[in-house]
């Protein structure tokens, strides 16, 4: 399992060749995911350039149509230092490489042919690894919908789109290692992150941009320590 906390697209600027300026690229670095950046044709090449050296061992989008996506990172003196094929088969995605210095990105992404291509979020930074949740835990929905209902059994009802939630549990964590991972919450409290429960296998689990309730219910045995995290999508 892998989580990003950092937001270094967030102090990027960011560009690209063929944006739909009513749809701009800095959306890609939007808090909310669904304020869409598009092109204005099936395919494009977005520049981030970070406001300074970072260092970044993957990338993170979702909400995307893209079919395939390449990024190239350089070093400050121009140095290509690696080049990412990103595998585009769901709308979420993540890819994870050897941690470099980056000084600016470059994206080449494309859609469908018969489709402008459309990207909700685009994140880089230092995914972390994190202990694995226990296997028991299942996708739900959390519902943001509006109902009433009247005497007489009238219902009016005002549709939102749910949210998935996921209520992950963690049994005898080293203590040294729940520490750390109490840690790496301080700096962005229940804000948002990106979760990857199944980084391996994406058809079990998509890369997820989330808000949590942190860490609840922790209980310690000896050296051990289990505890809750709730995970819900941000949109």
């Amino acid at each position: 399992m892998k989580v990003l906390f950092d937001k270094i697209a967030r102090y990027a600027t960011i560009t690209s060749e063929q944006e739909n300026v009513n749809y701009p690229a800095v959306n890609l670095a939007h808090q909310y995911a669904m304020v869409y950046y598009k092109s204005t044709s099936f395919d494009d090449v977005i520049t981030m350039m970070f406001d300074d050296q970072r260092p970044v061992n993957s990338i993170f989008f979702t909400y995307s149509n893209a079919s395939s996506m390449t990024v190239k990172l350089y070093q400050w003196n121009g140095l290509l230092l690696d080049t990412i094929t990103v595998d585009c088969s769901h709308a979420s995605g993540s890819a994870y490489f050897d941690e470099q210095l980056v000084r600016w990105a470059v994206i080449e992404a494309s859609a469908p042919v018969t489709e402008d291509l459309r990207i909700g979020s685009i994140e880089f930074g230092i995914a972390k690894d994190f202990p694995l949740p226990t296997a028991n835990f299942v996708p739900v929905y959390e519902s943001k919908s509006t109902m009433e209902e009247s005497d007489q059994g009238q219902v009016s009802f005002q549709y939102v789109e749910p949210r998935k939630k996921y209520v992950t549990k963690y049994q005898g964590v080293v203590k040294e290692t729940y520490l750390k991972v109490l840690e790496m919450f301080q700096p962005v409290d229940r804000g948002h992150i990106w979760v990857d429960i199944t980084e391996e296998d994406h058809n079990v689990y998509l890369p997820l941009y989330c808000v949590t309730n942190l860490i609840e219910n922790g209980e310690r045995i000896e050296d051990r320590v289990s505890f809750t995290i709730t995970i819900t999508e941000a949109k």
